[in-house]
């Protein structure tokens, strides 16, 4: 009876006798009414996988159901499924950020992690060091969120090609760059003309810097109106 309530399937090795108790047939009909409801609530709402039992959680076409609704599903997956690149890619596209419950092997394939990015460049926090040291990965991150920068690498807060891309988007990320870019006047001139607060950020030098502190006072007097 035990092994028919946790497998349904177990009871096509029941002897007749068993197949008749009453019990044992309530049970299963019970656990395959629970699936179907459950099944049901996946097609609507991939959250729904929380609260499944574990081998449904293991199962791929569940999982893709689930994860094709809700991203954040993946959360609930089995770990083999979260090691699945079609089950994470899946999911990722719908959610850039369930890059958090992706395994950590996945999380260093550029593949998985661009993918996560270029829909939430926040998801830049889970990628592996490898990949957060990556500029094309990064640079993907910083064009869709500019605050991603301050989960890059140190080398690449340095980079004043990945920098340009972030404060080109919001000025404000010039607070992530290195103390060198943030002392150059190209990378705090670009920061300035997007975002006039951003001089709060750039060296001492530049903050009194006739021409910067012009172009920002000009920004913060445009976003004022």
């Amino acid at each position: 009876m035990t092994a028919v309530r946790r497998d349904s399937r177990a009871l096509g090795y029941a002897s007749l006798e068993m197949r008749s108790d009453a019990d044992i047939i309530k049970a299963v009909e019970h656990k395959r009414n629970m699936e179907e409801f459950f099944i049901e609530g996946l097609n609507q709402h991939g959250y729904v996988l929380e609260f499944v039992d574990k081998h449904m959680r293991d199962d791929d076409t569940v999982v893709m159901d689930a994860v094709r609704k809700d991203g954040h599903a993946l959360k609930y997956a089995s770990e083999r499924l979260k090691n699945d690149v079609f089950v994470v890619v899946t999911a990722l596209i719908q959610d850039g950020y369930a890059l958090k419950y992706v395994s950590e092997h996945l999380k260093d394939e550029k593949y998985v992690v661009m993918t996560a990015v270029r829909r939430g460049g926040l998801a830049l926090k889970f990628a592996s060091e490898r990949l957060k040291d990556d500029m094309f990965v990064v640079r993907a991150a910083v064009r869709q969120d500019s605050a991603a920068l301050q989960f890059a690498s140190e080398r690449l807060k340095d980079d004043k090609f990945v920098v340009m891309s972030a404060v080109e988007r919001n000025g404000n990320a010039l607070q992530d760059a290195s103390e060198r870019l943030k002392d150059d006047i190209f990378v705090v001139r670009a920061a300035v003309l997007r975002t006039g607060s951003a001089l709060q950020y750039a060296s001492e030098r530049l903050k009194n810097d006739i021409d910067i502190r012009r172009i920002a006072s000009g920004k913060a007097s445009d976003n004022s109106m």
